[in-house]
This record gives structure tokens, sequence and C-alpha cells, in this order.
């Protein structure tokens, strides 16, 4: 059995909204954005960069990350919901910037949606649509999900998890096994939602962090991170959860041009 961490992580209508930028005029006192000396994918490391501080910091730095990461940081998305060239998604690039004295996290984000634009030379838009998903509730019980005794106050990006949570896949011929701890519903839901390439929110109710495995179906030639609707409902029904079709709405970041190298710093 082989162990490896990883972040698992028809449209109805569409609303589009340009890119413009009408945030603070605060920008990074300085900022080095450049092409990484390591281009090759690193074992375990998806280039989506860490998450933006909920504090004041004096540097934010995004080593080896790609602009799809970045995006993803700077707009409050998850990297499937950032999409546009095929390089955005695997070119890497290493982002230091200096932090004017007091900025919070939503400042931050901010000044790095400014300098992500000014830098690749970068039009994007967001779309909200609805579109054929999922909707992850509670199934027939049991309930066979552990409250977590990870200890941590939750996150921004996800408040009902801890910072310490985390996932370990091990996988056999055929099957893959998913051990989840301090995670919550929502994060659940974003999980399969990228693994599964199909909208899924979560409807359950369930408020706080939990601890649970899900088995999976391992078809054979399938990405190591992908599921099939099919496979992720039995596994959850076995927790006692489920999947449902559902009209959903989401939101995107379309990159509709960029540079691929980087203004000069």
């Amino acid at each position: 059995m082989n162990t490896h961490r990883y972040l698992l992580f028809g449209i109805a209508a569409v609303t589009l909204t340009s890119y413009a930028w009408s945030g603070s005029s605060q920008e990074f006192i300085v900022a080095s954005v450049k092409l990484s000396a390591q281009q090759n994918d690193i074992a375990g490391d998806f280039g989506i960069g860490p998450a933006i501080p909920t504090g004041p910091v004096a540097t934010l730095r995004f080593p080896h990350t790609t602009l799809q990461g970045l995006l993803g940081r700077a707009y409050s998305l998850r990297v499937f919901q950032v999409s546009g060239p095929s390089w955005i998604e695997h070119t890497y690039y290493d982002v230091t910037a200096a932090v004017p004295k007091g900025a919070g996290r939503s400042q931050m984000a901010e000044m790095l949606q400014k300098l992500l634009a000014e830098r690749f030379q970068m039009t994007v838009r967001l779309e909200t649509k609805e579109s054929n998903g999922w909707a992850l509730v509670v199934g027939r019980p049991p309930l066979k999900l552990k409250r977590t005794s990870l200890p941590g106050k939750p996150t921004v990006d996800d408040p009902e998890s801890v910072p310490d949570s985390g996932v370990t896949i091990e996988f056999s011929p055929g099957t893959k096994k998913v051990i989840r701890r301090g995670a919550s519903m929502y994060g659940l839901a974003l999980s399969l939602w990228g693994a599964m390439g199909e909208p899924v929110q979560d409807a359950t109710g369930l408020k706080g962090a939990y601890d649970f495995t899900l088995e999976f179906e391992q078809g054979e030639g399938e990405r190591m991170t992908s599921v099939s609707p099919a496979s992720a409902r039995r596994a959850l029904r076995e927790c006692g959860l489920d999947l449902v079709r559902r009209q959903i709405q989401t939101k995107r970041l379309v990159v509709d041009s960029a540079t691929k190298t980087p203004i000069p710093n």
C-alpha cells in the first residue's frame, strides 16, 4: 500500500464582471515577480501557494506558485475556479512583496490583484454561473463522522475547519482510501468539487470540523486525485452522507489575456 499526502482540494444563467481595479490605492512597498528557477512539478506541491495571512505581516512570499494559484489566493477562489491559457497551471513563479504597515488580509489581497494585473499585463473577468452540480447532504443514518480533537482556531478560507486539518490518501489495487482530519463539510464539498470536476455545495447543515474516512474506487488510468460521481456517492453513503443533483451558483475567474513572462522587477 502506498500512502501520500495531498490537498484535494449545463449553464442556466451567466453574470460577467470585467476586471477593473477598484480597491484602495495602496500598493506593496516593493515587489518581485519572476519565473522560478525550478519549473518541474514537485510531488505534493500543486503550485497553490500559501494562504494570505489574516494578520499584519512585513512580507508576503509565494515560492514556486502558478499564476492560477496566485489568482486563487488573490480572489479567495480554489484553483479549479480559475481558468485561462493552459500555461497558468504549469508555469511556476516566485513572488515576494513588502507589505505596508498595518495592511490586513483584504488589503493584501487587493494589492496582490493589482500587482498580478500589472506585471502579467492581464485581463480577467469574474463569472457567476448557475450550473448543474451536486449538493452534499446528510443521507441515511448512522452518521459516521467524529468531531475532531485537533486544536486550533478556524481559518478565514474555511471558517469551520482547523488550521492543522489534513488529508492522507492510501492506495491499494482498485481502491484509494482518503483519511480526513479536522475537515468541515464546506471543505469536503470543495474537495469533491475539485476531484469530480463538477460543482459541489455543502447542504448538510453540519457545523464544525470532523475526522472521517472515505474509500473510493480507483479506475485504471484515473488521476490519483480524481473521483467519479458514482464512486463518490458510494463512499459518502458509508459515512451517512450523500450527493444529490442540484442547480448550483458558482463563481469563476477567467483569464482572457496575460503574458507568460512578467514585466521585469
